[in-house]
């Protein structure tokens, strides 16, 4: 079972992962949620648990702020429990993102309509468009690395 660190770093980026390609259910965020209350060594400095440096370093910390916003606002997640600081404005638009799609996006009209490969790539393309503003660089590679993703599996 990997350890505390590992699953507050590795959860987050699924999570990530789900609002940007498919649809975060409130489910995740509840799992997310518990896991952060078993810490037993919270602390409201982040600086003294180290996830600042690790979550800028794998790109985390914008999911991060939002993800804090959520818990703590939304959900009442005491200020001891949170790893970042808290990001109203993503964390508004992670909200909206819960609440329209759901888990895996299955309540979300548009991906109802996506039932072709072409449907499905344009809908991920009008994603990342709405999105671009709030994860920029995410947004912006996710085409680039479609088409390669595309050609690599043609090759190989």
């Amino acid at each position: 079972m990997p350890n505390w660190e590992f699953n507050i770093i590795f959860q987050l980026s699924h999570v990530y992962n789900h609002l940007l390609h498919e649809g975060i259910g409130l489910r995740q965020i509840i799992d997310y949620y518990y896991l952060l209350k078993s810490n037993t060594n919270c602390t409201n400095d982040t600086n003294e648990v180290g996830f600042e440096e690790t979550l800028n370093y794998f790109g985390l910390e914008k999911i991060a702020g939002a993800m804090m916003w959520v818990l703590n606002e939304v959900l009442g997640l005491p200020e001891d429990y949170l790893i970042a600081p808290k990001d109203e404005k993503r964390g508004k638009v992670l909200l909206a993102e819960i609440m329209k799609g759901g888990n895996f996006g299955h309540y979300d009209a548009e991906n109802q309509k996506a039932n072709n490969a072409i449907k499905k790539n344009l809908q991920r393309v009008k994603r990342d468009i709405r999105m671009v503003r709030y994860f920029p660089s995410e947004c912006l590679w996710e085409p680039v690395f479609r088409i390669y993703h595309y050609f690599w599996r043609m090759t190989h």
